[in-house]
């Protein structure tokens, strides 16, 4: 090589791995499948669920005495003694056995529930599980229904109370921050006070994680709790919607599945098609409810003509549309990626290297602007989307010591998320006159 005429020196750079994040998703169980608490499944079809499903017990004796049902089961049913969790009692006669009930744990195959009324004495002993098993399924077919080009994630946190579940989710996400875009929780999680608090944390400009709450008619007050929080996604049902429906996962398929690039253009939350969901009977004064809450809902699309089931509203507990918040999560993830990129790349190449200068600013403004077009052609910012950079006489002159230490604060941008229509007023003049 030492004789060679030519010597040719190679410098690589390497394109940047796109970000999944908005793609992850965790759908959120408390003792309904047999994972060991706090830790998750992936799940790329409705078939993966079934061997974490917990299975029905068959109960050898269900004994009423003062308001009080003692169940015996014939093996362990897994709750801690003292602890509570949601059970559903099938195939009892007399049927006032049946139901879901909140049971306290007493032995290790010994639980209660409160029952008032005397079903008299059990002639046929049936079987219970915990409802949480029919919930998470429900959750999992829903979500799938809409389609498999997106998996999801299944969190086990454990039996016990909302309140527990809350509590475990909260050191989960501690131990695990970013660990999903969308949370979407158990029904029960609606009406817990402590469950308030830990949405509110995730709240700022700066946090990426949503959580899919459902309320139905009679809670649905409850969710006034949660104005302004942004990390809130709050869904009211319909009392007809079966218990193999959990809807709101609908909802979080369509987001996670979301690809934006020139060809998947991001469009309008508000109105996206849904299917496998049960459309709600609401009335207007209802409607207006909801909408004063901030809460999503689904019915059909007839006032378009069509049959499909639509979302209505699209928004997050700030009363902000969806989209606002996902277009500015993907840019500050795109943002955040291209620029940590160029800043290494340009520390490895002996050809090309990055410099504190103004070469190096330009360098990095290009970058930044490079992402906000992206934005711009994926459907998810309007243009014009400007990165504008403090020159590198001004900056440093200004800010001696943030050029000894590398740093750099001068690039900014104003962008606009792009928005759909929610409603549109046609003025329309009609005449006898002619000519």
């Amino acid at each position: 090589m030492a004789n060679d005429i030519v010597v040719v020196n190679v410098s690589t750079q390497f394109a940047p791995t796109a970000s999944n994040y908005q793609k992850l998703g965790n759908l959120v169980t408390q003792g309904g499948t047999t994972l060991t608490a706090g830790t998750k499944q992936l799940i790329t079809q409705i078939s993966d669920l079934t061997p974490l499903l917990g299975n029905a017990l068959q109960v050898t004796a269900a004994v009423w005495a003062t308001g009080t049902v003692t169940v015996t089961t014939a093996t362990p049913h897994g709750i801690s003694v003292g602890d509570t969790a949601s059970w559903t009692m099938a195939g009892f006669i007399p049927t006032g056995y049946n139901g879901t009930f909140t049971v306290t744990s007493t032995t290790s195959t010994q639980f209660t529930y409160a029952l008032a009324v005397n079903p008299g004495t059990a002639a046929t002993l049936g079987t219970t599980i915990n409802a949480e098993v029919a919930e998470v399924l429900s959750m999992v077919t829903t979500f799938f229904a809409q389609g498999n080009s997106n998996s999801v994630s299944v969190l086990e946190l454990g039996e016990g109370t909302p309140a527990d579940g809350v509590a475990a989710l909260t050191t989960y996400m501690t131990a695990h921050p970013n660990d999903a875009y969308i949370y979407v929780v158990p029904r029960s999680w609606a009406s817990e006070p402590t469950y308030v608090p830990l949405v509110n944390q995730y709240s700022s400009n700066t946090a990426m994680t949503y959580f899919f709450t459902t309320f139905n008619a009679n809670n649905a007050a409850q969710a006034a709790q949660f104005t302004g929080m942004k990390s809130f996604f709050g869904f009211v049902e319909d009392s007809s919607t079966p218990v193999t429906e959990f809807t709101v996962c609908s909802v979080a398929y369509n987001i996670l599945n979301r690809s934006p690039s020139n060809v998947n253009k991001v469009p309008p939350t508000q109105y996206m098609f849904l299917s496998g969901v049960t459309n709600g009977a609401w009335g207007s004064a209802q409607k207006a409810q909801w909408k004063t809450l901030n809460l999503n809902y689904v019915i059909k699309g007839s006032e378009g003509g069509l049959t499909n089931s639509i979302l209505m509203l699209g928004v997050l507990g700030s009363g902000i549309y969806y989209n606002f918040w996902y277009s500015t999560d993907w840019t500050i993830i795109n943002i955040h990626l291209a620029l940590a990129n160029e800043i290494i790349n340009g520390s490895n190449s002996q050809i090309n290297p990055l410099y504190y200068n103004q070469s190096g600013i330009n360098r990095l403004q290009a970058r930044a602007q490079q992402t906000l077009n992206s934005g711009i052609s994926f459907g998810l910012i309007l243009a014009p989307a400007v990165v504008n950079a403090v020159d590198f006489v001004t900056y440093t002159t200004a800010n001696p010591s943030d050029y000894a230490a590398g740093e750099y604060d001068g690039l900014s941008a104003t962008v606009v998320p792009q928005n759909g229509f929610t409603r549109v007023v046609f003025n329309l003049a009609v005449t006898d006159l002619i000519g």
